[in-house]
């Protein structure tokens, strides 16, 4: 008769035993799942950011074509101004 409660009790901690790590694979592979969309969604993220600094690039360089297809003579006044003040030349070595 203790033989039998003995092997019942081994087979109910087994049975726990396997339920716990049931648990804790399902929780490893739901916690991967989420990090994988995350990181999905970060590079879309980048990709977005990109496109909006390359349109606002462009859109800079258009309105300073413009500018001087419009007013080659103003560009070249502020170019000269640019070119006189010594703290926008520090870096260029004059």
């Amino acid at each position: 008769m203790t033989q039998r409660k003995e092997t019942t009790k081994t087979g109910f901690v087994l049975f726990e035993l396997l339920i716990a790590i049931s648990l804790i694979a399902g929780s490893i592979t739901m916690l991967h799942t989420i990090y994988g969309q995350l990181v999905a969604k970060k590079i879309q993220l980048q990709k977005t950011h990109a496109e909006w600094v390359d349109l606002s690039n462009q859109y800079e360089i258009n309105l300073a074509k413009q500018r001087e297809v419009i007013s080659p003579k103003r560009a070249d006044q502020d170019r000269g101004r640019i070119l006189k003040n010594p703290i926008a030349t520090q870096g260029l070595g004059q």
